[in-house]
């Protein structure tokens, strides 16, 4: 049996815990939901398929807004080796189980970023992943058509980007046939946007 101090610690921590889940999901509009393996598989190969696309190449920078507690910013960062992954992450305790789990894991290729996604300069993204909101996805839009370069890709599982057209829709084949939505930012949105 614990002693009562140790076993008051541990509700504490937990109760802590639970909060900041609590809080930053009431902050943030989402919760920090993993991706499924399944989906997770789907993203892989879809990125993969991109870079036969580029010849082989390398994809570029990565970046996963909103990247919870990581099980897909580690996957790509796994699979992908030759690129770096920037994951971004607001809430506390999802960032520091990344923290722990890629210095366990070793990821070298992965660099992780404690701050809000909107404050995040994304310019030097080739390729950014989102799984979060239908909410968040058109607030997201805007600073999209901004700061990303033509030819930069967007993927976003489950959630689309509200009055963009996709270049491609991937179903996943679970129980809810998720879909992945693959945009590409246009060559004449730099334009477009420079008037703003």
């Amino acid at each position: 049996m614990f002693p009562p101090t140790i076993a008051v610690l541990v509700i504490t921590s937990c109760l802590l815990a639970g909060a900041s889940i609590v809080l930053y999901t009431v902050k943030n509009g989402i919760s920090p939901m993993p991706t499924s393996a399944k989906v997770r598989q789907h993203l892989l190969s879809i990125i993969w398929e991109l870079r036969g696309e580029t010849e082989g190449r390398s994809v570029g920078n990565i970046y996963e807004l909103g990247s919870g507690w990581g099980t897909l910013a580690c996957a790509i960062s796994r699979q992908i080796t030759d690129t770096t992954v920037v994951a971004c992450e607001n809430s506390p305790l999802p960032y520091l189980f990344t923290v722990v789990r890629t210095k366990l894991g070793k990821y070298h290729n992965l660099a992780l970023k404690r701050q809000n996604f909107y404050r995040l300069t994304i310019t030097p993204a080739e390729l950014v992943v989102c799984y979060l909101s239908t909410e968040i996805m058109a607030k997201l839009s805007l600073k999209f058509q901004r700061e990303l370069r033509p030819g930069t890709i967007i993927i976003s599982h489950t959630f689309a980007l509200p009055g963009w057209q996709p270049k491609q829709i991937v179903y996943v084949n679970n129980l809810y046939r998720t879909p992945i939505y693959v945009y590409c930012i246009p060559r004449t949105t730099l334009a477009a946007t420079a008037q703003l």
